[in-house]
């Protein structure tokens, strides 16, 4: 039974259609000034704003809040990313992989993924 003494239920509901933000923090430390906290990336604040991948690198390691809406964004940007690169990639080394793919007459236009069929972009895809 998950009831608290009183019979209500010791998780906070949070309204439909609104996310739940959990924030983690150890016991064991005491909390220090964000500045002095170790992290994986010290971003300037600009970029931190814009992207949410230099978002969650910047946070720092104590203290972790989990935001579904933010890691979805930051999924999203890593796949743009990795799209940019391997196009690029393969426009500047093999323009014939794309501009002369075999599934390009079938489909009738460019596939996103004829950036990445063949190497060197499908070693970072």
């Amino acid at each position: 039974n998950c009831s608290s003494a009183d019979g209500s239920s010791p998780i906070p509901e949070t309204p439909p259609g609104q996310a739940q933000s959990v924030q983690v923090i150890p016991k064991s430390q005491a909390p220090r000034e964000l500045s002095d906290s170790p992290q994986v990336c010290r971003c300037p604040k600009a970029l931190q704003d814009r992207f949410s991948f230099i978002k969650l690198l910047s946070q720092p390691l104590e203290t972790r809040v989990f935001q579904p809406k933010t890691y979805l964004s930051a999924s999203n940007e890593v796949f743009g990313y990795t799209l940019i690169i391997t196009w690029l990639l393969t426009l500047i080394w093999y323009p014939e992989q794309i501009f002369e793919h075999p599934a390009r007459p079938i489909i009738g236009s460019f596939n996103p993924c004829f950036g990445w069929d063949y190497a060197p972009a499908s070693y970072i895809a």
